[in-house]
């Protein structure tokens, strides 16, 4: 299975996107993963038992990334976070140089249980531990089913939080992913009323460019003395 989910991203780049909402450069891929892989990748979720709790004025949740009891979701998690999926965001936002943070900081795998909610907040813009700009946010959501009554959808809002211009719901295997705005609001305000054994799960992965300059001339690589 690990073979399937590399050829997978090898060949990513035949995968098309569909713009959701040009305004706020949110793009959004349905059915991601191929059934077989994505039903392997959940089963894995349930054997996990080293959750961190998550709790603050945003929201309460567990995360991870600690993946070792589950060797498929370890391979995916590295894979989202890989040059395949770097060179396939590139060309999807048409933008370059993306680059991913090996620390996984405030990524990983989330989970969101029955009575939680996340309040809408704009993300840090800075990553100061590579020192890196935070230029695109990709979510991809391991629900093994999810109604829309039981809300836990992603919204965005305006930048004065007035109105909500894009709701998308957790659906399983759904990829969404936008381009960081400092005043992109959005978050799962509502509070979730699903099934006690049906977690809201997803992975979140954060994708960085750098600004910096070279601290001396460029040059190339030489073997001369």
């Amino acid at each position: 299975m690990n073979e399937k989910i590399l050829n997978f991203f090898s060949n990513i780049s035949s995968i098309s996107p569909v713009l959701v909402n040009k305004e706020k450069s949110i793009w959004m891929v349905d059915n991601f993963l191929p059934n077989n892989v994505y039903q392997a990748i959940t089963s894995e979720i349930d054997v996990i038992d080293n959750w961190e709790l998550c709790s603050d004025e945003v929201t309460t949740r567990k995360e991870t990334t600690k993946l070792y009891q589950s060797p498929l979701l370890q391979s995916l998690l590295l894979l989202l976070n890989s040059n395949y999926m770097c060179e396939w965001l590139n060309i999807q936002t048409k933008n370059t140089g993306l680059v991913t943070d090996p620390y996984l900081h405030g990524a990983g795998l989330c989970r969101t249980e029955q009575g939680s909610k996340l309040s809408l907040h704009c993300d840090f813009n800075w990553a100061n531990h590579i020192k890196l700009n935070r230029s695109i946010n990709a979510i991809l959501y391991l629900t093994k089913k999810w109604e829309e009554n039981w809300n836990g959808d992603l919204q965005f809002w305006n930048k004065d939080k007035t109105k909500c211009v894009e709701k998308l719901f957790p659906l399983p295997n759904r990829l969404v992913f936008w381009k960081y705005h400092t005043d992109l609001w959005h978050g799962m305000p509502e509070i979730l009323n699903n099934p006690l054994d049906v977690p809201r799960d997803q992975i979140c992965i954060w994708y960085y460019s750098s600004d910096n300059k070279p601290k001396f001339n460029p040059q190339t690589s030489t073997s001369k003395a």
